[in-house]
């Protein structure tokens, strides 16, 4: 969990990470959110109601480390989601090559009509 711990100042943002397991007292899951693909990588929403977390759940030991976690993280998602869209084009790539050199109409295969006259 990303949270503001403070104001941000020149020594940071004030930005921190924490675990907080999913059976922590007070964190509710709610049920996945319906995508379309991605099915392995999970999302839901997730409430706090009055939870705590001890100081051992900070992750890296500082409250600014959150912010940097944060702009990593997303990095590299940016990168996940474009590979993903490019094997999404190639594949539709691939199936209209193979439709197109597949394809007939009128009994011939597509472009070769002879009934065709420009």
């Amino acid at each position: 969990m990303f949270a503001r711990t403070r104001p941000a100042d020149e020594n940071g943002t004030g930005i921190a990470v924490f675990l907080v397991p999913a059976d922590t007292a007070g964190v509710q899951v709610a049920n996945k959110d319906a995508k379309m693909g991605q099915e392995g990588a999970w999302t839901a929403d997730v409430h706090f109601n009055e939870v705590r977390v001890p100081n051992s759940a900070l992750v890296g030991g500082s409250e600014d480390v959150g912010y940097k976690a944060a702009m990593i993280s997303l990095a590299r998602g940016r990168v996940h989601i474009a590979a993903l869209s490019v094997g999404q084009a190639q594949r539709a790539l691939d199936e209209s090559v193979t439709y197109a050199a597949t394809a007939t109409q009128g009994g011939n295969r597509s472009g070769t009509s002879s009934s065709y006259r420009p």
